[in-house]
């Protein structure tokens, strides 16, 4: 395997030699997370990356760390592909993959500083789930 060349996954585990030994990989600590997106999005290691609820330093351990694109669809642990995210937020954004998560995550971060409701997003959700593109 040449040096330059991805290391092939399996789930959790990359295989590091020719032997094709699964070796777990290394989750990023928040604060790598929150670093390598912060210049993309206003975010802190004690933020949820959807809804922009700010953890109190002690209470940031109820930040979940949420795969973009899940282990099962290929996804690593590579910050990149990792958000932190609140419980309820890390269980919404389940249901969006693709361009329909960033939507949800547009959603969720400009809806509720401009006010609106969980009930309000509902609707909006569902429109992000079912937009095609284009018009």
């Amino acid at each position: 395997m040449e040096g330059n060349e991805a290391l092939p996954h399996i789930n959790h585990y990359v295989c590091k030699d020719e032997t094709m030994t699964p070796v777990r990989e290394r989750t990023p600590s928040r604060k790598e997370i929150a670093e390598y997106w912060s210049q993309a999005i206003a975010v802190t290691e004690n933020s949820c990356f959807g809804c922009g609820f700010e953890m109190d330093e002690g209470d940031s351990h109820s930040l979940q760390r949420a795969h973009i694109l899940s282990h099962r669809r290929g996804g690593s642990v590579h910050p990149g592909n990792l958000h932190l995210l609140c419980k309820r937020c890390h269980k919404t954004s389940e249901h969006f993959e693709g361009d329909n998560y960033w939507r949800w995550m547009f959603c969720q971060r400009n809806c509720h500083a401009l006010g609106y409701q969980e009930s309000d997003l509902l609707g909006l959700y569902a429109q992000a789930n079912n937009y095609q593109g284009g018009e």
